[in-house]
């Protein structure tokens, strides 16, 4: 009985844990119904909670993209708006020695934001596979033909391995990203 107990936990925390580290938070409950409290109340009081508990959320959220994009702009040597010219599906070799069918995008630099750069075309495809971040290198993977993204890019060139992430236009929350964006 502990043998199996054992091996549970193990894989519990083996196969859950990276799953549950990247979900949301569960809603919170709804609070009770008081005494006395006729339905009609009850259920405007409890819509009344939701809309609250979403808007502090929001703005939780709002707050972890905006530290989340200074850090970017901080941490980048380079950024810069480039254009989606070209999606196409290849089978890229993943991380874990397997094969899979996936997303490749090539963009095309625009504009310079931070440091300075050429204007060669450079592909993205995924290249994180698990459950937190997956598919990688941002937005950019599942945009369109047309669409702009703010790429921050580390030391070197606009190598996939150099390129931290990929930020659309309607996902920017900072001043910083926004004006890069209104600059086109």
């Amino acid at each position: 009985m502990s043998v199996r107990l054992a091996i549970s936990t193990a894989a519990l925390f083996l196969f859950v844990t990276p799953a549950m580290a990247c979900s949301p938070a569960p809603p919170l409950p709804d609070p009770a119904q008081q005494a006395g409290e006729a339905d009609e109340d009850y259920q405007l009081r409890i819509q009344q909670f939701r809309l609250r508990a979403r808007e502090e959320q929001m703005v939780r959220y709002r707050l972890a993209a905006s530290e989340m994009e200074d850090g970017l702009w901080a941490e980048s040597d380079r950024v810069l708006i480039a254009r989606l010219i070209f999606k196409a599906e290849a089978i890229i070799k993943t991380d874990f020695g397997g094969w899979a069918k996936e997303p490749v995008v090539t963009l095309k630099p625009r504009t310079w934001h931070k440091g300075r750069g050429h204007k060669t075309e450079f592909i993205l495809y995924p290249t994180d596979y698990d459950s937190c971040s997956y598919p990688g290198k941002g937005d950019a993977i599942d945009g369109e033909t047309g669409d702009f993204f703010l790429v921050f890019i580390k030391s070197g060139s606009t190598d996939i391995n150099n390129i931290t992430t990929t930020i659309s236009a309607s996902r920017a929350v900072t001043l910083r990203s926004k004006q890069a964006f209104e600059s086109l």
